[in-house]
């Protein structure tokens, strides 16, 4: 049995029951729009973060950190609320749903700025695969390349629903 942690991705400590667990925050998938409106005061923020991800993903594991850690602490801090799970609109019942997200550390989330929780949940799984990387010896080099390659895909993926330039200024 491997000692890796499943609360290994999180983005904050929440109480579920009566443990404390570790959970990263998604969006609802059945919720999600093809484009999400962005404050004008977070682009530049997110703009900033999705950059320093990108960097990150070229620097050593420690500089890596440092710079997702410094992408995390320059976002907004966005209105999250656990999703009402009554109904999923898909074929899981919400016990089956609940089921996954315990299993998986996970915790669907209604948001008043979808596009923050977005970027800031990329960053959080980002930086527990770096953190990842630099903690455990013999991982295939290029399964780690192929992984940071999607981690760009997903960056270029955000900034387009965001109509976001990561270039300069909108």
């Amino acid at each position: 049995m491997s000692d890796f942690p499943m609360a290994t991705l999180h983005a904050r400590a929440h109480a579920d029951d009566e443990t404390q667990v570790h959970t990263l925050d998604l969006l609802s998938p059945w919720a999600l729009a093809s484009d999400l409106p962005l404050a004008a005061e977070h682009r530049a923020p997110v703009r900033r973060a999705l950059n320093g991800l990108l960097h990150a993903l070229d620097a050593p594991p420690a500089d890596a950190l440092a710079l997702i850690e410094l992408a995390l602490a320059g976002l907004p801090d966005e209105c999250t609320r656990p999703l009402d799970m009554r109904a999923t609109d898909t074929p899981l019942s919400p016990e089956e749903v609940q089921d996954y997200d315990r299993y998986f550390g996970l915790r669907h989330v209604d948001s008043d700025a979808p596009g923050l929780c977005l970027v800031r949940s990329l960053l959080v799984m980002s930086r527990a695969f770096i953190a990842l990387c630099a903690s455990t010896d013999g991982l295939d080099g290029e399964a780690m390349q192929v992984q940071k390659d999607g981690l760009r895909c997903q960056v270029a993926l955000i900034a387009r629903v965001l109509a976001l330039d990561l270039e300069g200024a909108d």
